[in-house]
């Protein structure tokens, strides 16, 4: 089923005796866990206001604006003198990785572990015909990222700030 208008879509969405987000057979929560993506109603609504304090329109407003405006600045800057780019790699790539981990507070990885951790982890949730090489990167992806969090718990503890590690 493809809903293509937003009216659709949100009305449909709470609909979830239908269109359920729950699928515990399904590749997100067999290689990642049973995470908000894949929960409704309060199991969902639990999780979500857990981690808002994170990604309210005031936390964007106050903090992440300028933190994101401050990335796009510097890397517009370092690519000036090159005169030309390909502006997905050279700016758009770094750019949300960047962004991705001040909101999430991973900010002790690099923009590239980071874009690849992401992919391996869209690979892996898409992974329908069972690649075992593509499955061990979702694996080791998540595993990088699980060692990203336990690096960063005792940084947050001590100074806490705005991202979602921090929050939760």
């Amino acid at each position: 089923t493809l809903f293509t208008r937003r009216a659709h879509i949100v009305e449909l969405e709470k609909l979830t005796e239908v269109f359920s987000s729950h699928q515990p057979q399904g590749l997100m929560n067999r290689l990642m866990g049973h995470n908000m993506m894949r929960k409704d109603g309060e199991a969902h609504m639990a999780e979500r206001q857990a981690m808002f304090p994170a990604v309210s329109p005031r936390t964007v407003r106050d903090t992440w604006v300028r933190q994101f405006q401050a990335h796009a600045d510097r890397i517009l800057d370092e690519l000036a003198p090159q005169g030309s780019a390909d502006l997905c790699k050279a700016f758009a790539l770094p750019l949300s990785a960047e962004c991705l981990k001040d909101v999430t507070g991973l900010t002790n990885m690099r923009f590239q572990d980071m874009d690849a951790w992401s992919q391996a982890m869209i690979d892996g949730i898409a992974n329908y015909t069972g690649n075992k090489a593509i499955e061990a990167r979702c694996h080791a992806a998540t595993a990088g990222i699980d060692a990203a969090i336990d690096d960063m718990l005792p940084v947050v503890k001590k100074h806490p700030n705005t991202s979602i590690l921090s929050v939760l």
